[in-house]
C-alpha cells in the first residue's frame, strides 16, 4: 500500500526519502512553510545598511551585484557614500569566508551564485553592489578567529604593511601605518561587549 502511495506521489513530483513518511504525508490536511525566499531559493538580501551617523536603503534582490544605496530616497552613488558605510560594507567583505561567481560570458545570460553561508553572501553583495571586491584587495590575512555558538563573532587580522591601502577609502585615519588590522562582525551584544 505504501508503494503504491509512493508512486502516485512521485507522479505528482512530489519526492520522499522514507517510505512511512507517504502516510503522514497523504493524512494531511494542510502543510505550512516560510516563504522568506531563503527556504525556496537559499538567498538573503542586505536591505538597510545602518551606522551611527547614517541610515540607508539598499535595492536589488538575490545574488546578482546589482543595485542602488539610498538616503532619504535620494541615490547615493558608490564613490560618494559615507566613510562609515564605506567601512561597513568592508568589513562584511573582508570579515567573511563567502563569495559570489559567475557563469556566462556574456551580460545578459550571467548567472550568480554564492558559495558559503546565506548571510554571509548577502553582506558579500552588499559590498560589490558598492564596488568593493574580495580580489580587489592589497590585504593579506593573517589570522581568524572563526565564527562560534558561545563568542557569537567572526574576527580577521589582516597584514597591512607594504600594500597599497588607501585609508581615506577604509574610513581609518592610522590603518596606513599600522602593520595590523583587525576586524569582528557578529551578534551586537557581543562585538559591543
Amino acid at each position: 500500500c505504501l508503494a503504491l502511495g509512493m508512486q502516485r506521489m512521485v507522479r505528482r513530483h512530489a519526492l520522499l526519502r522514507r517510505l512511512p513518511a507517504v502516510e503522514a504525508l497523504g493524512s494531511a490536511t494542510a502543510i505550512c512553510s516560510d516563504k522568506t525566499g531563503t527556504l525556496t531559493q537559499n538567498a538573503m538580501t542586505v536591505t538597510q545598511v545602518w551606522t551611527p551617523d547614517t541610515q540607508m536603503a539598499v535595492t536589488g534582490e538575490g545574488y546578482t551585484p546589482e543595485g542602488d544605496f539610498y538616503a532619504d530616497k535620494t541615490q547615493v552613488a558608490p564613490a560618494e557614500l559615507p566613510a562609515s558605510v564605506k567601512l561597513l560594507l568592508q568589513t562584511g567583505l573582508l570579515c567573511n569566508d563567502a563569495y559570489i561567481e559567475t557563469s556566462g560570458e556574456e551580460e545578459t545570460h550571467r548567472t550568480w551564485r554564492m558559495v558559503g553561508d546565506p548571510t554571509e553572501g548577502a553582506l558579500v553583495v552588499a559590498a560589490a553592489k558598492a564596488g568593493y571586491w574580495i580580489n580587489d584587495n592589497a590585504l593579506t590575512r593573517q589570522a581568524e578567529l572563526p565564527f562560534d555558538s558561545e563568542r557569537k563573532a567572526m574576527t580577521v587580522v589582516y597584514e597591512t604593511a607594504g600594500t597599497a591601502l588607501d585609508t581615506g577609502q577604509l574610513g581609518l585615519a592610522a590603518a596606513g601605518t599600522a602593520p595590523l588590522l583587525a576586524m569582528v562582525k557578529g551578534a551586537p551584544d557581543m562585538v559591543l561587549d
